[in-house]
């Protein structure tokens, strides 16, 4: 941590083989641009990791971020191996566009985002979802986006349907 180094580990398995956690170091500089860069989609965001020593590289996916309690500095990470058409749980991020010029919002009304993503599973050959995008420009007050309006990308569900179906993902109230 002293050289600028966060302590990291990918976990991983197969159908058939559960690999042994693979403790990593990686740059901090490098990991926050590359949040700031891919913004709430860094947890759908795919990465090739290549180990000193191996001829191979793995892919990886950001998992979990810890941060230190008092500094609030990043501490460490968790990341998991993923391969084409495995099931892999993903947080879908909502992007909300056109806030500004809402009608809803020019008539009086606030713009609500009580969630920033959606759980999902995805169990597709390639690449991650990236975001739901939600253009909310011409939305009246009294307006809701749920999750069962979403039109859902190719090989991803709802992680729980039954509960999901009903999460308000934005709304715009007087």
């Amino acid at each position: 941590r002293e050289k600028g180094m966060i302590p990291c580990v990918v976990f991983g398995r197969t159908k058939n083989h559960r690999y042994k956690p693979l403790k990593i170091q990686l740059d901090k500089k490098q990991i926050m641009k590359q949040m700031n860069h891919h913004d709430n989609s860094f947890f759908v965001t795919l990465f090739k990791l290549h180990i000193e020593g191996r001829k191979e590289y793995i892919i990886i996916k950001p998992q979990q971020v810890q941060y230190d309690p008092v500094s609030m500095e990043l501490d460490t990470m968790t990341f998991v191996r993923w391969s084409p058409g495995k099931k892999t749980r993903i947080t879908i991020p909502v992007e909300v566009v056109g806030e500004r010029d809402c009608v809803g919002v020019k008539n009086g009304g606030h713009l609500l985002v009580p969630t920033k993503g959606v759980q999902c599973i995805y169990d597709g050959p390639g690449p991650l979802p990236r975001r739901f995008r939600l253009n909310v420009q011409s939305w009246p007050i009294g307006r809701r986006f749920l999750t069962k309006d979403l039109e859902m990308p190719p090989n991803t569900i709802l992680r729980k349907p039954d509960i999901a179906h009903t999460q308000v993902l934005v709304t715009v109230k007087k």
